[in-house]
């Protein structure tokens, strides 16, 4: 199928042998299912240790290929008309099996590591709108609109496993939430009216330094969060705005803080899991009740959320949001800021992206 669609024959054999190597490593794997009564190894343990270098392989293969075809269109070019879909049947299989697969990652990622996984969520959506040709003006606010809709229902079940651990902790939460969830409705009608450039190179820096932190371990003398109420209000005023600008679900900054303020690893991203819940319900809500209204006459839209794509990638995340939850639990302290680490630096090179490029 890809030579006929005039792919590179080297990069299409290339991408199918690359791709092979990721269904054994990424969980459910059948090997690790095999290996594990053999090597006396909870199987938990070792898709704990396969699903980081899983998800870094395919974001790897997935940018290589991207940047190769952007360099030379002539090795993966457009699919020929009489190739393409020949009904919206076919277009709606692709498209809800891709919206599954997106709810697998984003579960994935928000369990293990506590945060809403908007930033796969977003630049997904925009992709999916600009396939659907929506007006380009409206496709950044209806994607972070949608993308806050779905986690409300991704993160409540990473939440509850991460509660259940006893990797919450409460009394930094009662103090935040309430001013999160203000901050984030109100932020949901600002971001109406406001251009997102500039605020996504803060993003950008904010999420550098957020690695760098975590990467070196920079800490200040009082760690004491919780006589530090004032802070704590302020910062979930903060990152409330910030988060439903921009569509994410505020632990990709959020845990990189509790680390810095002295949070084990594991409650850092548990409380992040918690107070991710309260951005994304208040996003949601506030998507829902604000929208461009550009949007009103497009189909399956209700205000700036698209109900297709949230219903198919939310339900599909909760059992792996759960999974991700409690392999963030087994995993080693020390490896959750490595691979957190990693993990912003990824984001902040797709926000400085979007922005330059």
């Amino acid at each position: 199928s890809m030579n006929r669609s005039g792919y590179d024959v080297k990069l299409a054999a290339g991408t199918i042998t690359a791709g092979g190597t990721l269904g054994i490593l990424i969980p459910p794997s059948i090997m690790l299912v095999v290996m594990g009564p053999i090597m006396e190894i909870p199987v938990i343990d070792l898709f704990a240790a396969a699903i980081l270098p899983g998800i870094l392989l395919a974001s790897l293969y997935a940018a290589y290929t991207t940047i190769r075809c952007m360099i030379n269109p002539k090795l993966g070019p457009v699919i020929p008309e009489d190739m393409r879909a020949a009904s919206m049947k076919d277009v709606w299989i692709e498209f809800f099996l891709g919206l599954v697969l997106l709810g697998i990652l984003a579960g994935l990622l928000s369990g293990f590591f506590g945060i809403g996984s908007g930033v796969i969520l977003v630049p997904a959506y925009v992709f999916l709108f600009n396939l659907l040709d929506l007006p380009p003006e409206i496709i950044p606010i209806l994607a972070t609109g949608t993308s806050m809709t779905t986690m409300a229902i991704t993160i409540p079940m990473a939440a509850f496993i991460h509660f259940k651990n006893n990797n919450v902790e409460l009394e930094i939460v009662k103090k935040m939430f309430w001013m999160a969830f203000a901050m984030t409705l109100l932020g949901r009608y600002v971001a109406l009216f406001i251009e997102s450039s500039t605020l996504q190179i803060i993003i950008a820096v904010s999420l550098i330094l957020a690695a760098l932190q975590i990467a070196f371990d920079f800490s200040p003398k009082t760690k004491n969060l919780h006589k530090s109420s004032f802070e704590l209000i302020f910062v979930a005023g903060l990152l409330g705005l910030v988060t439903s600008f921009v569509g994410i679900g505020g632990g990709i900054l959020m845990v990189p803080y509790f680390l810095y303020k002295g949070l084990d690893p594991h409650k850092a991203i548990g409380t992040s899991s918690l107070m991710g819940f309260a951005l994304a319900v208040s996003g949601a809500l506030g998507a829902l009740l604000f929208a461009p209204i550009a949007s009103k006459d497009i189909e399956f839209f209700v205000g700036s959320a698209f109900v297709p794509a949230v219903i198919i990638t939310g339900l599909s995340s909760i059992y792996f949001a759960r999974l991700g939850a409690n392999l963030s639990a087994k995993t080693d302290s020390r490896y959750l800021k490595q691979a957190f680490s990693v993990l912003i630096i990824i984001a902040a090179l797709r926000v400085f992206y979007i922005t330059f490029v």
